[in-house]
């Protein structure tokens, strides 16, 4: 979903910095207005794979699979608490695991090659998070004062006198629960 990929892309550039490139395939999440917005506002350049580009898929599906016979196998003997307590297994899993195995091209283990350097391209999480809001402009219903974001209606202030006017929602796609009003630019 959007909201994955973009928790998942913010807490990578909050613990390494920002990539000059980002190589994605075209599913939804990673070819979705929000998502591509944000890379661009961030200055990050998307590199698109290529249908049936083999070298590509091969990267990723040796990834699903060491996923698959490591981590995944593995947990139905694992009781899990909460989604926090899976998030904890994951890294685990890809610092004592993923990270250990030595690349057939690198011919190195990805913490060598890597050597847990940060990239010079270092962002606030301020500046990361607004990078990735969602803004569109809607219009209050001019009586009741009620907006419709994704199916759910809410009341934009009656002291503002913003009944009936179009006024400008954000969005966050982490928090897609919790609209916002946009007072200024």
């Amino acid at each position: 979903s959007l909201a994955a990929a973009v928790a998942t892309f913010r807490r990578a550039a909050a613990r390494w910095g920002l990539p000059e490139k980002f190589y994605a395939d075209r599913g939804s999440a990673y070819d979705a207005d929000g998502f591509r917005k944000g890379l661009a506002v961030l200055g990050i350049h998307r590199i698109n794979t290529r249908p049936r580009n083999a070298p590509a898929h091969g990267k990723i599906e040796a990834y699903h699979r060491q996923l698959q016979r490591w981590f995944i196998a593995e947990l139905a003997h694992q009781p899990l608490r909460d989604r926090a307590h899976l998030q904890e297994l994951l890294d685990a899993f890809l610092d004592r695991v993923y990270h250990e195995h030595v690349h057939r091209e690198l011919k190195q283990t990805a913490r060598a090659a890597f050597a847990d350097t940060l990239s010079p391209r270092l962002v606030s999480l301020a500046r990361l998070r607004e990078a990735f809001l969602l803004e569109s402009d809607l219009k209050a219903h001019p009586i009741t004062g009620e907006v419709r974001v994704g199916g759910t209606l809410f009341l934009v202030p009656k002291e503002r006198l913003f009944q009936g006017r179009r006024v400008r929602i954000g969005l966050d796609p982490e928090a897609a629960h919790a609209p916002f009003l946009v007072l200024g630019p």
